[in-house]
């Protein structure tokens, strides 16, 4: 099992149109097994990273525990969060996008969408502990896999993929920014934000 998950990874990495098309018939299992390796993995070198101290990524605010703080404490800590939390965003991003792969064509099915998703966090899940550089490259990679596994899991065009996955970033970061400019104004003009939105 090991020995193919390592093949799997290896193939996205180096030939992620042949290793999707490849993919379209996995069952739910082996794709669960995949994440899981994964998320265990990353979440082991955020771990050891954050308890040996080496260095502090900056997404990571747990990072800025107590010098007195027990390493093995920080290390069970952060890999129990890391693995809750990525497996937590990268499973309900995958149903997020696929509202939009369903408008711009996909027909393929819910699965096909989150095992894009899946397979297209390998470089993240992979690369993300490292500071900065691992997170911007390891991002970018991931969204551009992600759009590939659309585009060969479902069959639909490159350009629908891509427009898919841009309308799910831009419907978040809208939101998001909503979100922070009535806090913002709330806050500046003093009024409580949970009141707000009665003006």
């Amino acid at each position: 099992m090991i020995n193919q998950i390592i093949q799997k990874i290896k193939g996205f990495l180096l030939k992620p149109v042949e290793t999707f098309q490849k993919s379209r018939g996995d069952d739910v299992v082996p794709v669960i097994a995949y994440f899981v390796f994964l998320l265990i993995v990353n979440g082991i070198l955020w771990a050891l990273v954050m308890a040996s101290r080496v260095m502090m990524h900056p997404l990571l605010t747990i990072a800025r525990y107590d010098p007195g703080t027990e390493p093995v404490l920080v290390f069970i800590i952060v890999l129990i969060l890391v693995i809750v939390l990525q497996l937590f965003f990268i499973l309900i991003f995958g149903l997020w996008l696929h509202l939009f792969a369903y408008i711009t064509g996909a027909r393929k099915g819910i699965v096909q969408t989150e095992k894009a998703v899946i397979f297209g966090s390998t470089p993240l899940l992979l690369l993300g502990w490292i500071p900065v550089i691992g997170t911007i490259i390891g991002g970018i990679w991931s969204i551009i896999l992600t759009i590939i596994g659309l585009r060969e899991l479902h069959g639909i065009t490159t350009g629908k993929a891509i427009l898919a996955f841009v309308l799910s970033l831009a419907i978040i970061m809208i939101i998001l920014v909503l979100i922070i400019g009535w806090f913002s104004i709330s806050l500046i003009s003093g009024m409580d934000p949970t009141k707000a939105i009665n003006y």
